[in-house]
């Protein structure tokens, strides 16, 4: 948990056993791992007798410290620190004021460091987010383009479609079995031209096969329908 905590508090009392093995092997255990956080002080130091007494036990305590290869390399100090018990008058120095600065310090740098944490991740999200947009800008771009050649081509198979259902029609009405009288046109007049031009076309692209015909009406059928429900 020493990796996950902003301060560690090392808090030893003068009347138990704090300086057992066990608990020695952890404080060595967490300043070796996270020596900047590790702040030690001395609790209860009211009830620790006189100031003489007071000095003998830290000098204990820190002499047991530093047998102790991790934290000998440390420079640490030990304030004293109790809770003011007003029945109770004591000469020793009450220090836990200390102790409320380093707790202010470790919020004010812990929020300052969620709030710079939250200031790249907003400007990462907006890098994101224009990459999108550009992203999506040029995705319409494509999109308005091939809407244009699609039209384009259903434009050209409606065209195709119309002729060659013109052409069907009109080879029919030649070849029918059933003879409708032929009317004899003037090469002025615009229906001949017209005529002309029909046959032109038939003779070039589909003469002499009306399955070429149908194949050319059903494809472009299919084109332009698929062009639409695609849109």
């Amino acid at each position: 948990l020493g990796n996950y905590a902003d301060l560690i508090f090392v808090l030893f009392d003068p009347i138990g056993q704090a300086l057992c093995k066990r608990t020695l092997t952890l404080v060595e255990q967490l300043n070796k791992t996270n020596p900047e956080k590790m702040h030690y002080y001395l609790a209860k130091a009211d009830e620790a007798g006189s100031d003489r007494d007071r000095h003998r036990v830290l000098m204990q305590i820190v002499q047991n410290l530093c047998r102790q290869p991790e934290i000998s390399k440390t420079n640490f100090d030990m304030p004293t620190i109790y809770l003011p018990n007003l029945a109770k008058e004591t000469r020793c120095a009450n220090q836990i004021h200390e102790v409320c600065s380093t707790i202010d310090h470790a919020v004010f740098s812990g929020v300052q460091k969620s709030l710079n944490i939250l200031h790249n991740d907003c400007k990462r999200l907006e890098q994101s987010i224009n990459e999108r947009l550009v992203l999506h800008e040029k995705t319409q771009i494509k999109h308005r383009s091939w809407s244009i050649k699609l039209s384009i081509v259903q434009f050209i198979s409606l065209i195709l479609v119309i002729l060659s259902s013109i052409l069907l029609l009109r080879r029919y009405l030649v070849t029918s079995h059933h003879k409708i009288p032929l009317i004899y046109l003037d090469e002025s007049s615009t229906s001949w031209q017209i005529n002309s031009a029909l046959n032109s076309i038939d003779n070039f692209l589909f003469y002499p096969a009306y399955p070429l015909l149908l194949i050319v009406i059903f494809i472009n059928g299919i084109i332009f329908f698929i062009g639409h429900f695609i849109r």
